[in-house]
């Protein structure tokens, strides 16, 4: 049983890779700084058309959706922000020559001053909960040349404007950042 566990730590420990910002990451070779960039990658939304968006780490991504709302959910299970709720609908396209893995956990909406905003796990859950329990952005493996779109919601001060805000997304669970405009281009 002690063998079990301490081979499982070694595991996770090797998958969570290095820490810090700038240090390299020992699977892309590149570095996890986050990257402002302007669009190079362009994904055709069905019912929205041709979004623009980044490339970080081969994986494409766009922002193609965005709404602002107080509670989120069904008349069976709602969540009420502490602020408002930003959900964020993003296309996440693989470019690597396998499959990665995507998560809310891989998007943070930031200001210009360094302040961070974390996806809302209660109500990614009522999202969940109202689309018939489908969970679009919690650990999702991509196969190269596939698509997903997911929403991730994020709970900000009702006085945060969203041009105040952009989208920090990173390729892939351990790929590098880019920040794009939290707006369709």
């Amino acid at each position: 049983g002690f063998i079990v566990i301490v081979v499982l730590l070694a595991i996770i420990g090797s998958c969570m890779g290095p820490s810090g910002g700038d240090k390299k990451s020992s699977d892309t070779g590149k570095s996890t700084k986050t990257e402002e960039k302007a669009p190079d990658y362009t994904c055709d939304v069905e019912g929205v058309g041709k979004v623009k968006g980044a490339i970080a780490s081969n994986v494409g991504i766009a922002v193609y959706g965005i709404e602002e709302k107080n509670v989120i959910g069904d008349q069976f299970y709602q969540e009420q922000a502490q602020g408002k709720f930003v959900i964020v609908s993003v296309v996440v396209s693989n470019g690597q020559k396998d499959a990665v893995t995507v998560d809310a956990n891989s998007f943070k909406l930031v200001t210009k001053d360094g302040v961070e905003y974390s996806h809302s796990t209660e109500a990614q859950t009522a999202i969940s909960m109202a689309n018939g329990g489908k969970m679009d952005a919690f650990l999702k493996q991509i196969n190269p040349g596939m698509t997903i779109s997911a929403r991730i919601p994020f709970d900000v001060p009702k006085d945060k404007k969203l041009s105040e805000l952009q989208l920090e997304a990173r390729g892939g669970f351990s790929g590098s950042k880019v920040l794009l405009p939290l707006a369709v281009q």
